[in-house]
C-alpha cells in the first residue's frame, strides 16, 4: 500500500490538478508537448452538439489520447470541467477584468461544477469517471470581488483566479471567505475527484 509502481503522465495544465496530485503524493510527469489550442477547438466543434455531460467527458478523453498517443505504455491522466449556472456553460474568465466581474455576477446564486476524468495507454481509454458538486456564493458587492480577486493575485501566499470556474479558489483562505455553501465533493470543485482517481489506480496496479 502507498507503493507507485510507475508514474502517470497529467496531460493538463491545471495548476489545482497538480496541486491535488501533489497532496495525495502520487507521482507525475508532464508531457513534453501538448496539442494545440486549436486542435482542441477544432474538436470541441466536433462535439458540441452533444449534451453537457457527454462533451465534457469527450474532452477530457480527447486530451488523455492525444498525449497517450506519443508515450506508449505509460498511463496519462486528463481532466477537464464546466462551471454551469442556470442551465448554461460559463466560460473561465481569463483576465483579472473577466474574473472579478463573473465573481460579482456570481454573487449569492450557485452554479454546479461538472468535473471528468479520463485515463488512456496505448491510444486507449481505460477508465473514465464524471461528478458534479455546486457552490453557493455569499451575497458580496463588486468591490468584494475586486478585492478579492487582487488579493489572490497579488498576495504571497494567493492564487490567480484567472482561467478558474467561477473565479473563486474554494481551496484559498481567501476563496473560504466567498463562499456560503458547498455541496459535494471539494476535490471535484478544484477539478479532480482523487479519491474516485485513486481507487482506480490500485485497480490498475500503479499504486499497490
Amino acid at each position: 500500500m502507498f507503493k507507485q509502481n510507475e508514474k502517470i503522465i497529467l496531460a493538463s495544465q491545471s495548476d489545482s490538478r497538480k496541486k491535488v496530485l501533489d497532496m495525495a503524493k502520487i507521482q507525475y510527469d508532464l508531457p513534453k508537448n501538448l496539442h494545440s489550442d486549436e486542435d482542441e477547438e477544432t474538436f470541441k466543434h466536433s462535439v458540441e452538439h452533444l449534451k453537457m455531460e457527454e462533451y465534457i467527458q469527450k474532452i477530457s478523453n480527447f486530451k488523455a489520447l492525444e498525449v497517450s498517443k506519443l508515450n506508449p505504455n505509460i498511463t496519462v491522466l486528463s481532466g477537464d470541467q464546466a462551471c454551469v449556472l442556470n442551465g448554461e456553460e460559463i466560460r473561465k474568465p481569463y483576465t483579472t477584468t473577466e474574473a472579478i466581474a463573473q465573481l460579482t455576477s456570481f454573487a449569492g446564486k450557485t452554479f454546479e461544477l461538472i468535473t471528468s476524468l479520463s485515463l488512456c495507454k496505448n491510444g486507449r481509454v481505460i477508465w473514465e469517471y464524471q461528478t458534479t458538486a455546486s457552490v453557493t456564493l455569499r451575497k458580496f458587492s463588486m468591490r468584494d470581488a475586486e478585492n478579492y480577486v487582487n488579493i489572490e493575485e497579488t498576495a504571497e501566499d494567493g492564487d490567480s483566479v484567472v482561467g478558474v470556474a467561477g473565479a473563486c479558489r474554494i481551496e484559498s483562505p481567501y476563496g473560504m471567505h466567498m463562499i456560503k455553501h458547498v455541496s459535494g465533493d471539494a476535490y471535484t470543485i478544484m477539478g479532480l475527484p482523487i479519491h474516485a482517481l485513486v481507487d482506480e489506480l490500485y485497480k490498475q496496479k500503479i499504486i499497490i
